[in-house]
């Protein structure tokens, strides 16, 4: 760390502890370490993302154990919603609201009472164009503009259409906003040319909320904010370089200090109140390839910060990287997790280098001159111990971890030992272009009413007890899961659940899913 962020920090009324005050701070230090939940600041504590809290862990909540659909008849599902357009984006649940991407523009919102869309929200780089780009040849902007007025109506014509009919409307728009894309295009080659132009794949961005707004990252680089009822307060694009992964953009923004951070090959900060770029830093050059992993929030030293997916510590204020980085961590596409002191990490299915670590954790420093230690499983990353970007979950001081081909291992992480490990059977999902071990967990597990859910790509959701031994208390199916592959999905299950009372939400490809108690 620099001499001048150092002298920043000593002078911090937080950092810089009296006589008089010292007790405090040594309470408050206690009470955070015995918590289950990331640190986090006061203002920071209504925030809701990927994850819920980025920990996987719901504590109020209390979900049914069973449910599923068979032969047209369904146990356990309250509604059901087709949606229009696939999405690998994760719903969160805000007051009487639930938000959800659809590739790769669209922002969702659906009534979680019955599961109805309420409004479809297209930001596309038409929609963030610079009054600079409007000025370019006026004759395709123009063009342009009837066509945005098709696929608004279209927006409008989704939000009443009801539990089904979304998906046709959804496919017939995208056709209309990829035309609108390849005007863009034209007008300003310079600007667009190295944005992804596909199906988004299952790179799409999670929204976040404040708890008044919601904001929202696409596949596409665009960042928005929204108020509840759908208005748009503000939208920004600030292209740098490339997409660092091929599917384009994938982050839940990190609400942290008045700003939404997200990775754009360089770390990128928007104010919240303006969507005004607050700070940028240079293309993260580290020789890691970080591809899928979400910023998450901690504290060191008193001070708010964020971790990205290669375990390095960053200042949310300055964008400044504070600590000095972790070794042998190498092309994480998964999201670290802050939990009870440590940071947690899993290390990508498809490594380059065969002798790092699969699984690795730090405890979180105390200070921005300690550099962290990581602790290590001793044995070396295969194909078996890896995930392609499901997170690890901390929970009650062990770390579960679900690889790619449905192995669940789990690590005691005061000892560094392995507790035991158990190959779960999810059913028959192989994932087009991964053979021969294929893909078939892609969803990160969640602790919900003292257990923990474990999904599979084709839907199955296997609940198992928490603690040092393996005892799965049940497993549900829904009927419509198919054999997923990359380019034909009828129906798959890679989002993360998120829970909210007796009630579980579900994003899958094409439905979105309420499942509680009748």
């Amino acid at each position: 760390m620099t001499e001048s962020k150092k002298q920043q920090l000593s002078h911090s009324p937080v950092v810089l502890l009296t006589a008089t005050n010292f007790m405090f701070h040594l309470a408050s230090f206690l009470l955070l370490a015995t918590t289950n939940l990331p640190v986090m600041a006061e203002e920071d504590s209504k925030t809701v993302g990927w994850r819920n809290d980025g920990t996987g862990i719901f504590p109020d909540a209390k979900p049914p154990l069973k449910w599923g659909m068979k032969d047209g008849k369904t146990t356990n599902v309250v509604w059901q919603t087709e949606l229009p357009n696939f999405s690998a984006s994760s719903a969160i649940v805000v007051g009487d609201r639930i938000f959800t991407g659809s590739k790769q523009y669209d922002l969702l919102c659906l009534d979680k009472k019955t599961g109805n869309i309420l409004w479809v929200r297209t930001s596309s780089h038409y929609d963030a164009a610079t009054g600079e780009d409007r000025k370019r040849k006026p004759e395709l902007w123009k063009e342009a503009d009837e066509l945005t007025r098709q696929r608004d109506a279209l927006n409008e014509e989704i939000a009443t259409c009801g539990p089904t009919g979304a998906f046709a409307l959804g496919i017939k728009k995208e056709k209309i906003q990829l035309a609108i894309d390849r005007l863009i295009f034209k007008v300003n080659p310079k600007r667009y040319k190295v944005y992804w132009r596909g199906d988004g794949g299952m790179a799409n961005g999670t929204p976040a909320s404040d708890g008044t707004h919601v904001y929202f990252w696409n596949a596409m680089g665009v960042m928005s904010c929204y108020d509840f009822d759908g208005k748009r307060q503000w939208i920004n694009f600030q292209p740098t370089r490339k997409p660092h992964q091929e599917h384009g953009y994938h982050e839940s923004p990190l609400l942290i200090d008045g700003k939404a951070i997200v990775l754009m090959r360089s770390l990128q900060a928007f104010d919240m109140k303006t969507g005004k770029l607050a700070w940028e830093t240079e293309p993260i050059q580290t020789g890691n390839q970080l591809w899928y992993g979400n910023q998450v929030k901690a504290v060191v030293a008193g001070q708010n910060v964020f971790i990205i997916a290669d375990g390095s510590i960053w200042d949310s204020k300055t964008g400044t990287c504070v600590t000095k980085k972790p070794t042998h961590v190498y092309k994480n596409n998964s999201t670290p997790v802050v939990n009870n002191g440590y940071v947690c990490l899993v290390r990508s299915a498809f490594p380059n280098k065969w002798d790092q670590k699969a699984i690795v954790w730090y405890k979180l420093p105390k200070t921005f001159d300690e550099k962290p230690v990581l602790q290590q499983p001793d044995y070396p990353y295969d194909k078996e111990y890896g995930s392609l970007t499901a997170s690890p979950l901390c929970y009650k001081g062990l770390m579960y971890v679900v690889t790619s081909t449905g192995t669940l291992f789990v690590y005691d992480l005061q000892t560094v030992q392995e507790v035991y490990r158990k190959k779960i059977d999810f059913g028959d999902n192989i994932l087009h272009g991964h053979r021969p071990y294929g893909i078939g967990v892609v969803s990160s597990p969640a602790v919900a009413g003292g257990k923990i859910f474990l999904v599979g790509n084709t839907g199955k959701t296997v609940i198992i007890e928490p603690g040092r031994e393996y005892k799965e208390v049940a497993s549900n199916l829904m009927e419509r899961s198919f054999r997923y592959s990359w380019n034909e999905r009828p129906e798959g299950w890679v989002s993360c659940p998120f829970f909210e009372g007796s009630r579980i939400y579900y994003r899958a490809q094409k439905h979105m899913y309420c499942i509680g108690e009748n």
